[in-house]
């Protein structure tokens, strides 16, 4: 049988023992729950963070789309403004060869003249105007190629522009891995409190 001196010793080491376990399990699950609350953080960041990348690239391609469609706009408008001028051109032409036959038929009168030299005389005005309306045609099918060579330029610039344009846009954006959980600190082992237990009660 034991005295009542070492009993009180074994009480209050035991007593000690135990507050220690405990104060050291408390402190395990302290830190544990701020390791689980900083990883709750972690990924409502995480969360908000692709919400808005992904609202800022939306935004990105409604305004890159309205781009693409302007630089396409510029492009018509500048086909439309071409076709013009060639009707344009090709209207006076056609004015000018008028007046000019006109002109030629007022003037090809041969007079008194009959044979071979009217003949001559008539037909050198006819021949002439043939060279000139030759000569006006010429000129008109240039102006046809040369304006179907810049609408081929400008829809090379507009389709240049439209893919530099699309290749800002080409990738949405990458979010990377979610925050990894944290590693959780196991709780102290019961068996350090028996231990420790056991060499109280020894002593």
């Amino acid at each position: 049988m034991c005295d009542p001196v070492s009993a009180g010793m074994f009480a209050i080491k035991a007593v000690g023992q135990v507050g220690e376990h405990q104060t050291k399990t408390a402190g395990v699950a302290a830190r544990n729950r701020q390791r689980l609350r900083q990883y709750e953080h972690d990924q409502q960041n995480y969360i908000n963070e692709v919400k808005l990348d992904n609202a800022a690239y939306s935004n990105e391609v409604i305004a890159n789309e309205v781009e693409q469609e302007g630089v396409f706009k510029a492009m018509v408008d500048q086909w439309t403004q071409l076709d013009q001028q060639l009707d344009q051109m090709f209207a006076k032409s056609s004015f000018k060869m008028q007046d000019s036959i006109i002109k030629m038929y007022e003037n090809e009168y041969a007079g008194s003249q009959t044979g071979a030299t009217a003949g001559r005389l008539a037909a050198s005005s006819a021949k002439k105007k043939g060279f000139e309306i030759a000569k006006e045609v010429h000129g008109l099918l240039l102006a046809k190629e040369e304006v179907s060579m810049k609408k081929g330029m400008a829809r090379t610039d507009a389709v240049s522009k439209i893919d530099r344009l699309y290749e800002k846009v080409r990738f949405p954006p990458v979010h990377g891995h979610t925050p990894v959980p944290p590693e959780l600190e196991a709780k102290p082992s019961s068996a350090s409190l028996m231990l420790g237990l056991a060499g109280a009660g020894l002593q």
